[in-house]
């Protein structure tokens, strides 16, 4: 990777793998994962990528006039911007009918797969229901995946924003899109795992996609999932993991959680008085 790493202290520009100041001697910062390259900064994220497609609007070039093709087409990108900035979703880029959104950049957030795949029900739904000119229906195809990218401020200059963002999820995304029945939404085994309990699926099984040298499961979305509480959806996220040798403290925890719930505690009034006046919070991105 080429490019230079800025010193904060007499700013030299230095070699892009340079720990230490090669002028001054200071160390060199690059903070929350972050570095910088070529005078930008570039981050290693955990993040959930959308792709939503128009679906026939090759057939729309053929039957409209000019003005309504492009009110068909405004209307479209301004509903997809409108949503994803609902549900902290970025649009990277708008080209034609096809439209790229990220999520958990430049805000980092543990339920991104959770905001994108509603996205994508709210985009099916929102598209449908759109009269952009007289006579035209529209309707839209989904995919989402989760993964670990290179994201960074080179994300703002339009030429390269695809190219601003590497890794495998994006182009996961691109091919399920492709996969993705009329209407429908897309998404990996890794969206389904992070999305918890929240949505309803069908398994789709394996797909065989162009550039992925195995086999990849998907599962279309059906519907927001009715769970009483958004506790009890992110338990169910499917990874698998476990505590481990922390029993006696969860059963410490839920007897506390219950006690919270019905306004009774084993405390003594002095100190209840003293604990209900504490409070922690942890702040920063996750991981």
């Amino acid at each position: 990777m080429t490019g230079s790493a800025i010193c904060g202290t007499c700013a030299h520009g230095n070699r892009f793998e340079a720990r230490y100041c090669e002028n001054c001697g200071t160390r060199l910062a690059r903070g929350d994962g972050a570095t910088t390259v070529a005078g930008r900064t570039v981050e290693l994220r955990n993040g959930t990528f959308l792709f939503c497609d128009l679906v026939q609007s090759t057939r729309l070039t053929t039957r409209l006039n000019a003005d309504d093709l492009v009110a068909v087409f405004r209307t479209y990108r301004n509903t997809v911007a409108k949503i994803a900035a609902a549900n902290n979703g970025r649009v990277i880029r708008i080209v034609g009918d096809g439209a790229f959104v990220s999520f958990g950049y430049p805000e980092a957030s543990e339920d991104t797969a959770e905001y994108a795949v509603r996205t994508g029900l709210q985009l099916v739904q929102a598209v449908r229901n759109l009269s952009p000119a007289p006579g035209v229906t529209l309707d839209v195809r989904v995919g989402v995946a989760s993964g670990t990218v290179v994201m960074g401020e080179l994300i703002n200059e339009a030429a390269i924003a695809e190219e601003s963002v590497i890794g495998s999820a994006p182009h996961l995304a691109a091919r399920l899109v492709v996969q993705a029945p009329i209407g429908g939404v897309l998404v990996s085994d890794s969206t389904k795992n992070r999305a918890g309990g929240f949505f309803e699926y069908e398994d789709m099984g394996t797909l065989e996609l162009k550039g992925f040298d195995e086999p990849v499961r998907a599962f279309r979305v059906l519907k927001e999932s009715e769970v009483a509480s958004r506790f009890e959806a992110k338990r169910d996220r499917g990874t698998g993991s476990q505590l481990v040798g922390r029993s006696e403290k969860l059963q410490e925890l839920l007897q506390c959680w219950q006690q919270a719930r019905t306004g009774r505690s084993d405390l003594r009034p002095a100190k209840r008085a003293r604990a209900s006046a504490r409070a922690a919070a942890l702040c920063g991105h996750q991981g």
